[in-house]
C-alpha cells in the first residue's frame, strides 16, 4: 500500500498549550496525512477541523468524538487531548485495532490501572503503541559530546522548567520525560526488569518555584539514581538539561527552533526530537498496516507499560507522603 498513512487527530487545539497542531505538522512532513479530528463537542471539532486545514493546506473532516473518529477508516490516532481524556481515546483506539501515538502521561494518575489494562490490549492485539516521550532521541548527543561508551548508569540527573504549579504539580507534568531517559540509557532486559525502591521530594520546595525529586532504582544489573530538577520558567525557551553520572549537556534553542546540546567544551546540533519520535511511530504504524502480524521493537509497548507503573508508583507515594 503506497497511500500515505491516514491519522486522525484528537486534541487538535491548544487551550491547553497542547502540542495537537505540532504533532499534525509532524506527522505531514514525514509524509502521513490527518484526515479528521475530534474533540470535546461537534461545534469544538468543527473550528479545529477548519484550523487545523488552513494549517496543513488540505480538507480535514470533523467527527462527533473520538469514538466516531476511530470508526472512521483511519490508519492511526494521536491523543493530543488533556490527559484526563487519554484513557476514552486509548479505548477507541484498541477497539477499532489502530495504532496510537500518545502524549505523555499516557493516562491520567486515577486512571492507571485502566490505563494498564488498555496497553495490555495493545500488547495482546500486536498493536502499536508509542507514548510521546522524546528525550531518548537526544541521548547520543550526549555520548557524542563526551565520547564515552554507551554504558548503563548510576546516576541519571535531569533539570527542566515547567510553566508552573507547586511541587507535585510540576513533578507530574515533568515526570514521564524522566521516566523515558531512565528506561532509554539502560539495556532494554534491565529496563523493562526496573523497580522503584525509594522515591523523595524535597519538601522545602512544595510551595515554591522549584522542587528536587530523587528516585532510587533497582533492576538485574545493579541499581540507578535518578534526580530530577525543576525550576519554574513562564517564557520560551525554557532551560533543559541532562547528565549520567556527572557528564552534563544543556539544550539551547535559537532562531527558527534550532536545537543544539551543550557539553564538555562543545556544542552538536540535533534534529527537532518530536519529528525524529513520529517519524519512529510513523514507520512501525506502517508496516503494521503492510503486515498485521508486524510488531515493532522500538519505543515497544512493553516499555510503554514499565512507564505507566512507574508513573503511577512515583506519583501515588509522594501523594501519600503530602497528604
Amino acid at each position: 500500500m503506497n497511500e500515505p498513512l491516514r491519522i486522525g487527530l484528537v486534541g487538535a487545539g491548544r487551550s491547553r498549550n497542547g502540542l495537537g497542531p505540532f504533532l499534525a505538522s509532524a506527522c505531514e512532513k514525514a509524509g502521513a496525512r490527518v484526515v479528521a479530528v475530534a474533540a470535546r463537542d461537534a461545534e469544538r471539532a468543527a473550528h479545529h477541523a477548519e484550523e487545523l486545514a488552513q494549517r496543513l493546506k488540505h480538507p480535514v473532516a470533523a467527527k462527533a468524538d473520538v469514538t466516531a473518529l476511530c470508526a472512521s477508516g483511519i490508519d492511526a490516532l494521536v491523543i493530543a487531548s488533556p490527559q484526563e481524556a487519554h484513557l476514552t481515546a486509548l479505548r477507541a483506539a484498541v477497539s477499532n485495532g489502530l495504532s496510537c501515538l500518545c502524549e505523555k502521561p499516557l493516562v491520567d494518575l486515577r486512571d492507571a490501572a485502566a490505563g494498564l489494562a488498555v496497553v495490555q490490549q495493545f500488547e495482546d492485539q500486536g498493536l502499536v503503541l508509542h507514548e510521546n516521550a522524546q528525550w531518548p532521541f537526544v541521548l547520543p548527543v550526549l555520548f557524542q559530546l563526551y565520547s564515552m561508551p554507551e554504558v548503563s548508569p548510576r546516576l541519571l540527573e535531569m533539570g527542566l522548567s515547567p510553566m508552573g504549579g507547586g511541587a507535585l504539580s510540576m513533578v507530574a507534568d515533568s515526570l514521564p520525560h524522566l521516566l523515558s531517559l531512565c528506561l532509554a540509557v539502560l539495556p532494554k532486559s534491565q529496563a523493562l526488569a526496573l523497580e522503584l525502591r525509594s522515591c523523595t521530594i524535597d519538601t522545602r520546595a512544595a510551595t515554591a518555584t522549584s522542587s528536587r525529586l530523587e528516585l532510587h532504582f533497582r533492576h538485574p544489573g545493579g541499581e540507578l539514581l535518578a534526580r530530577l530538577f525543576l525550576v519554574q520558567c513562564p517564557t520560551q525557551p525554557r532551560p533543559a538539561w541532562f547528565a549520567l553520572d556527572g557528564r552534563r549537556v544543556d539544550r539551547r534553542i535559537g532562531d527558527g527552533y534550532a536545537i543544539s546540546f551543550v557539553g564538555n567544551g562543545a556544542e552538536a546540533a540535533v534534529s527537532d526530537p518530536m519529528y525524529a519520535l513520529v517519524e519512529q511511530f510513523l514507520a512501525a504504524a506502517t508496516a503494521k498496516r503492510a503486515n498485521p502480524r508486524f510488531r515493532a521493537n522500538e519505543g515497544g509497548v512493553d516499555a510503554v507499560a514499565v512507564r505507566l507503573r512507574l508513573y503511577a508508583e512515583v506519583l501515588s507515594a509522594l501523594g501519600a507522603a503530602a497528604s
